[in-house]
C-alpha cells in the first residue's frame, strides 16, 4: 500500500511546519464549530481535535486524544471492519467520502457527512488523515422524509381508481399514467393533441368534444361521464380536469383524471332494471306475458342479442314459448334438448347453480356444441336455473352473438332477475288455477251437497228416533270433513294412501296399523280418497257396536299393500277377540249398504266382505289412476 501511495501527487493538506503556523491553524480549526475535524496520525489515533468536534461528537480533546479513530463508528460497523476498509480508500484514493452513521460519547447516534482526506508531511510523505464532517441526522431524515412521501404518494396514486392525466392549454394530452396504456392499449404518441377522441364511443364523441371544447374557452371545470375504448371494448369512465393558472390567471395546464365507473354504472342499471322489472310485473296477469317482459328487461339491461325462459321435465327437454331478441339474431323459441348445448350436461354442475360462458367455441363445456351455439347466433351467455325441490324447472338464458367476459355481478343479476320472474309467473299461474279451482269448487259442493243429503236419508231411514239419527249423522259428517281436509291440502289433486287412513281412523289401544305396504309414491284420486275414507268410518262404527271393539280386548289390524301385478292397492280390515260371528247380518244398515254397493259405485273400489266368525275380514281393492300433477306456470 506503501508503494501504492508513493505515486499519489502530493495532497494540499500538508502538516505546517512550525509551532506559530500550527497555533494559527488551531486557532482557525477552532473557529469552524459546525464542523468536526480530526486529524488521525499513520496509526489512525487521534491527534487533533477541534471544538467542532467536541460538539458533534462529546469527547474532550484531552479524552480522545490518542484514541483509535475507530472509536466513533457504530459497533456493527466496527464489527464489519469498516473503519479499516474507510482508511484504505481514503490512503488509498487520497480521498474518501464519509457517509454514514457515527457513534457520541452518550451512545446517541447521527448522521456524519463529509470526507477523510490523505495528510502528507512536509517531504510529502502520508502523515495520516484529515477527517471533516458536520451532523446532518435532520437533513437526511428531511431527506428520507420526503423520500417516503414521494413513495407513498406513487403508491397512492397506483392504488387509486383515478388515472392522471396533463394537457396544454389548447386541451392537447402531453402527459397521462402509464396505467392508461395498460387499460386501453393506447400509446402517448395515439393519444397526444386531440388524438384521445378516436377512444371515445362514436355515439358519445361529439358531445364530450363540445364540453371539452367549451371548458377550454370558459377555464370552467370539465366533469362528464364518457364510455371510451379499452383493451376489454368499452367501459364508461367519469373523466375530471381543472385549469393551473399563473397569477395573472393564464392557463397553464389542465390536470385531470379519469376514474373506471363502468361497474358502478352496471349496478345502477341494474337497480334501476329490477325496480322497472317489479312495475311490469305487477300489471301482468299472465304467465307468457310476464316471461317476455322479465326476458326483455333482463336483455336490454345486460346488452344482450337475446334472452328468455324455457320450461324443463327431467328428460332435460326444454320448451321456450316466446323469448326477446334486439333483432339482430333470430327468435329461439319452440322445443330443445339441453344436451344438444352443453358438453356432459349431466355430469356438470354448472346446469344446477348457473353460470355463464365467455366463448362457445373455447370453452371446455361448450367446445364441442359450438356448432349448435354458431346455428343460433350463440358465442356468449348466461344460464341463471330456477330449482324447485333440487330440480330445475325454468331458466333463465342471455345470450351474446359475440364473446364477451360477463362479470360476476351480471350473472348474479341475472338469477335475481328470473327467480323475481319466475315468482311472478308462478303467481300468474296460481291465480288461472285459483279461478279453474273456483270453478271447480263450485262443482264439488254441489256434489258434496248431494252426498250429504243421501247420507241423511240413509241415516234417517235406519234410525228408530231423533236422537239415534243426531250422533250417527254426526260422526259421518265429521268422517266426510276429515277427507275433504286432506283434499284441499294439496288441491284436489290427490292423497297418499296412508293419509287417508291416518285421518279416517283414531289411533287407539283397539286399532292396530301396519302402513309398511303403502305406496307413497302415488296418489289416490279424490272419489277414492272420499270412498276409503267414508268405508274405513263405517267398519270403525260397526266394530265399536258389534265387532271387536265393543268388547275388552277386542282389537282391529290394518295393513295394506300394492297388488303384485301393480294394477292396485289394497286395504285389509280384520277383527280379533270381538263377539262370534253368526254369518251376514239379517238387516243390513246404511253403513252395510254403502259398503257393499255405494262406494264402489262411486270410485269403482272393490269391497269384499268376509263375515268370519272369528272376526268381520274386509278387502279393499283401490285401482290405480293416473293422477296429473299441478301445471307448471307458464
Amino acid at each position: 500500500m506503501a508503494e501504492r501511495n508513493s505515486e499519489l501527487p502530493p495532497s494540499r493538506h500538508v502538516l505546517p511546519p512550525g509551532p506559530e503556523a500550527q497555533e494559527r491553524l488551531r486557532w482557525l480549526l477552532d473557529s469552524a464549530t459546525d464542523h468536526a475535524i480530526v486529524a488521525l496520525d499513520a496509526g489512525l489515533r487521534v491527534t487533533s481535535w477541534n471544538a467542532g468536534a467536541e460538539r458533534v461528537l462529546g469527547w474532550k480533546a484531552r479524552e480522545i486524544t490518542g484514541a483509535p479513530y475507530e472509536i466513533f463508528f457504530t459497533p456493527e460497523e466496527r464489527a464489519a471492519g469498516i473503519p479499516a476498509q474507510e482508511a484504505t480508500l481514503a490512503m488509498a484514493d487520497g480521498c474518501a467520502p464519509i457517509e454514514r452513521w457515527h457513534h457520541r460519547a452518550d451512545g446517541s447516534r447521527f448522521w456524519a457527512s463529509g470526507s477523510a482526506t490523505v495528510l502528507r508531511g512536509p517531504g510529502g510523505q502520508q502523515a495520516g488523515l484529515l477527517l471533516i464532517f458536520r451532523d446532518q441526522t435532520r437533513e437526511r431524515q428531511a431527506v428520507q422524509a420526503l423520500r417516503e412521501s414521494e413513495e407513498k404518494l406513487r403508491y397512492t396514486v397506483d392504488l387509486s381508481p383515478q388515472i392522471p392525466w396533463t394537457t396544454d392549454p389548447a386541451g392537447g394530452i402531453i402527459d397521462f399514467s402509464a396505467r392508461w396504456t395498460a387499460l386501453t392499449g393506447l400509446t402517448l404518441e395515439e393519444i397526444q393533441a386531440w388524438g384521445w377522441l378516436d377512444s371515445i364511443h362514436p355515439d358519445d364523441r361529439e358531445r364530450i368534444a363540445g364540453k371539452w371544447r367549451h371548458s377550454l374557452a370558459t377555464g370552467a371545470p370539465f366533469d362528464h361521464e364518457v364510455r371510451m375504448r379499452t383493451r376489454d371494448g368499452f367501459r364508461w369512465f367519469r373523466n375530471r380536469a381543472n385549469p393551473r393558472r399563473d397569477p395573472g390567471g393564464r392557463i397553464l395546464l389542465w390536470y385531470g383524471t379519469s376514474e373506471d365507473i363502468h361497474d358502478r354504472k352496471g349496478s345502477e342499471a341494474r337497480l334501476e332494471a329490477l325496480v322497472e322489472l317489479g312495475d311490469r310485473l305487477r300489471e301482468l296477469r299472465e304467465p307468457g306475458e310476464i316471461s317476455h317482459a322479465a326476458a326483455e328487461v333482463i336483455g336490454r339491461t345486460l346488452g344482450a342479442s337475446r334472452a328468455g325462459f324455457a320450461i324443463t321435465n327431467p328428460a332435460e327437454a326444454s320448451w321456450v314459448e316466446r323469448d326477446w331478441t334486439d333483432g339482430s339474431v333470430e327468435s329461439i323459441a319452440g322445443h330443445w334438448n339441453l344436451r344438444e348445448f352443453w358438453d356432459d350436461y349431466a355430469d356438470s354442475i354448472g346446469p344446477l347453480e348457473g353460470t355463464s360462458v365467455a366463448d362457445t367455441a373455447t370453452d371446455p363445456r361448450t367446445r364441442k356444441s359450438y356448432p349448435a351455439h354458431l346455428a343460433l347466433s350463440v358465442r356468449s351467455f348466461i344460464w341463471a336455473p330456477v330449482l324447485e325441490g333440487g330440480r330445475i324447472v325454468s331458466f333463465l338464458f342471455v345470450h351474446n352473438s359475440a364473446p364477451r367476459a360477463w362479470s360476476d355481478d351480471e350473472v348474479s343479476f341475472a338469477r335475481g332477475a328470473a327467480e323475481r320472474a319466475w315468482a311472478a309467473m308462478e303467481r300468474a299461474a296460481a291465480e288461472v288455477r285459483q279461478s279453474l279451482m273456483t270453478l271447480e269448487l263450485n262443482h264439488r259442493v254441489k256434489n258434496t251437497l248431494s252426498v250429504v243429503q243421501a247420507m241423511a236419508m240413509q241415516t234417517a231411514r235406519g234410525s228408530a228416533s231423533l236422537s239415534n239419527f243426531g250422533p250417527s249423522f254426526q260422526a259421518r259428517l265429521i268422517a266426510l270433513a276429515r277427507a275433504h281436509d286432506l283434499l284441499t291440502q294439496t288441491e284436489w289433486r290427490g292423497v297418499a294412501l296412508r293419509d287417508v287412513i291416518d285421518a279416517a281412523v283414531v289411533r287407539d289401544d283397539g286399532i292396530r296399523l301396519d302402513l309398511s305396504g303403502c305406496t307413497e309414491s302415488e296418489a289416490l284420486d279424490p272419489t277414492q280418497a272420499l270412498s276409503l275414507a267414508m268405508a274405513l268410518h263405517e267398519l270403525a262404527t260397526n266394530a265399536t257396536k258389534y265387532g271387536a271393539l265393543s268388547v275388552a280386548g277386542g282389537y282391529v289390524s290394518i295393513t295394506c299393500h300394492a297388488e303384485a301385478d301393480g294394477s292396485a292397492q289394497r286395504v285389509e280390515w280384520r277383527e280379533h277377540g270381538g263377539p262370534p260371528v253368526e254369518g251376514p247380518p239379517s238387516r243390513k244398515g246404511f253403513g252395510m249398504r254403502l259398503l257393499e254397493r255405494g262406494l264402489s259405485t262411486r270410485s269403482g273400489m272393490t269391497t269384499n266382505l268376509d263375515f268370519a266368525r272369528e272376526g268381520l275380514r274386509c278387502s279393499l281393492l283401490l285401482q290405480r289412476t293416473a293422477t296429473p300433477e299441478a301445471p307448471a306456470p307458464g
